[in-house]
């Protein structure tokens, strides 16, 4: 019996097998390197930032650009995968852990958050109109926008995408 049933269970497995490995195929995602541009309107006098300036500005724990202009930090929504990227590769945090952070220094008065756009394209606007402000965006949606910001670093972040 135990023969018969350990074949069975062996024929089994390698009929099933290719059509396991097909599904985790397609379910588990490949991890991809995107690149996202800390950008600012071109008239600002900033050359370039560290990582650590960059954390600065947009953690509240600096209002100001190096030269001591004032910054106006902007975010993309909470639902973007941008910003999800953005605050894992800057910081290392969550946008949960990010949402709380913020929520204790708004409670306190210590600073204000990023201003929050809808999307790319108001994003790219508020540069274009804000020379103090600073914000973050995928490489990819700077293609045709080139003369219209300023980059100032570049960040590499791990993604998942299902088919690139």
């Amino acid at each position: 019996m135990h023969k018969n049933f350990f074949r069975y269970v062996s024929a089994l497995c390698m009929k099933i097998m290719p059509i396991f490995l097909t599904a985790v195929f397609f379910i588990v995602p490949f991890r991809a390197m995107a690149d996202i541009a800390v950008i600012v309107n071109p008239a600002n006098k900033a050359a370039d930032l560290s990582r650590e300036q960059v954390v600065d500005l947009f953690m509240g724990r600096s209002a100001a650009f190096p030269d001591g202009s004032f910054v106006l930090p902007f975010d993309l929504p909470v639902e973007n995968k941008i910003r999800h990227q953005f605050y894992n590769a800057l910081v290392g945090k969550t946008i949960p852990q990010i949402n709380a952070y913020w929520a204790r220094l708004i409670f306190s008065g210590r600073a204000t958050p990023p201003r929050v756009v809808k999307n790319t394209d108001e994003l790219l606007n508020a540069m274009q109109n804000n020379k103090n402000g600073i914000a973050y965006i995928d490489t990819d949606s700077l293609k045709n926008h080139d003369d219209d910001v300023k980059v100032l670093l570049t960040i590499k972040t791990e993604t998942e995408d299902r088919f690139k």
